[in-house]
């Protein structure tokens, strides 16, 4: 994995966690842009995220044995940040610089990429 964009849009994602479950990104997923989670969240499996994730709650990644969890950019939680497994977060200013001009704009969401779990 490296820090290199593939080519997609960067964009605004807002996920509203509410009733204390725990959002969870899983499966072999990449994302650019602001990642924005009201509540806690947990990222799993194997996921790529270039750019930043702001966290209003607990942040936990737990990347799998092979190709893992990672970040490039930064994060932000008001809770505790936890790093399990095979997960990386590497600061990278050029997926920071990549989200710089973003506009907020609502997109149809194609692929589910969170959802809630029950306690």
């Amino acid at each position: 994995t490296s820090d290199e964009s593939d080519g997609r849009d960067p964009a605004v994602v807002h996920v509203q966690n509410s009733g204390g479950a725990t959002a969870v990104l899983d499966g072999n997923l990449q994302g650019e842009g602001v990642l924005i989670v009201e509540g806690d969240l947990l990222i799993t499996d194997h996921v790529v995220w270039r750019g930043s994730i702001i966290v209003r709650g607990n942040l936990t990644l737990d990347g799998d044995v092979g190709r893992g969890v990672w970040v490039f950019g930064s994060v932000m939680a008001s809770g505790d940040v936890t790093v399990e497994g095979n997960s990386n977060i590497c600061y990278s200013s050029q997926a920071l610089e990549a989200t710089r001009d973003l506009q907020p704009q609502l997109r149809p969401v194609l692929k589910r990429i969170a959802y809630r779990r029950p306690l």
